[in-house]
């Protein structure tokens, strides 16, 4: 049980694997470059599951894997310069994000990540907006780095809480008029970095604030051993989703499937809300 559960939370077991594999999926499959939200609903379908901290802990060896398997696809695309823009901002945003976790108890983060699912819904449109406007620009957006600090920021929160900054990313992107292949280098090369830095701050425990004169609240650490065990078991799913994502993106429109995706994470979110406002209000 162990190797699939993590910790031996409790969960219904005939419904975790199928939604832990839906998942995996879904992130493997949006890295290997099709269906570019998929992998936003992958943390809160994961977090109606299990709680919400070891949730995220579980998850981010993960991402690690599918994005090592994004990168040979693009071994040399990548706009440095855009990475570190976000750089300083997205670290400030990690450590944000990851002191919640010893902040506010994990129904508040169950509830701020379903409305951070909401959001993204939102931020989709704005970036289909977004996309059309920047098609009729003549020049590039060239940002400086003040105007990267809403991006960044947002972007480290949402990736410390949900490992969700793909949509922020991307509008800070778009109206730079990367060339295809180097706007998604260097959304991979971005992920695979941040994703990479956020381990040793999962990894110990952080201490957030001082909850009097002789004591700290702290943060326990989010990756365990026992979230590494529960992990292994989608490690194969990675390289299959990447590369069944990039089959589909040669293949098939990705708008149908966007849709469907951003379906199931309004439903998802709704359902994190409402029951973490429920958990919240019976005390």
């Amino acid at each position: 049980m162990d190797w699939i559960v993590p910790g031996g939370a409790d969960v219904h077991l005939p419904l975790y694997i199928p939604i832990a594999v839906f998942a995996m999926l879904m992130t493997a499959v949006s890295k290997g470059g099709f269906g570019g939200g998929a992998g936003v609903v992958s943390t809160p379908l994961l977090m109606t599951q299990l709680p919400a901290g070891v949730a995220a802990g579980m998850w981010l060896p993960l991402l690690i894997a599918c994005d090592i398997c994004s990168l040979r696809a693009y071994p040399r695309e990548g706009n440095w310069r855009a990475i570190a823009l976000l750089a300083p901002w997205t670290l400030a945003g990690i450590l944000v994000g990851r002191s919640l976790f010893g902040l506010i108890d994990g129904r508040w983060i169950k509830l701020t990540v379903g409305l951070l699912g909401l959001a993204f819904i939102v931020l989709h449109a704005v970036r289909r907006w977004e996309q059309r406007y920047t098609e009729h620009r003549d020049r590039p957006w060239r940002p400086r780095w003040y105007q990267a600090l809403p991006f960044g920021l947002g972007a480290g929160v949402s990736t410390a809480l949900a490992h969700a900054a793909g949509g922020i990313v991307t509008m800070f992107l778009l109206p730079q008029k990367l060339e295809p292949r180097q706007f998604v280098g260097t959304c991979v090369r971005y992920y695979l970095i941040f994703n990479s830095v956020k381990v040793p701050i999962f990894l110990i425990t952080l201490p957030v604030f001082l909850g009097g004169a002789d004591r700290a609240i702290t943060s326990d650490p989010l990756i365990t051993a026992a979230t590494l065990k529960a992990a292994l078991w989608l490690v194969p799913l990675a390289p299959l989703g990447v590369w069944f994502g990039a089959w589909l993106n040669r293949r098939l429109d990705a708008r149908t499937f966007n849709v469907l995706i951003y379906v199931i994470l309004a439903v998802t979110s709704v359902s994190l809300v409402v029951r973490s406002l429920q958990h919240v209000w019976a005390g």
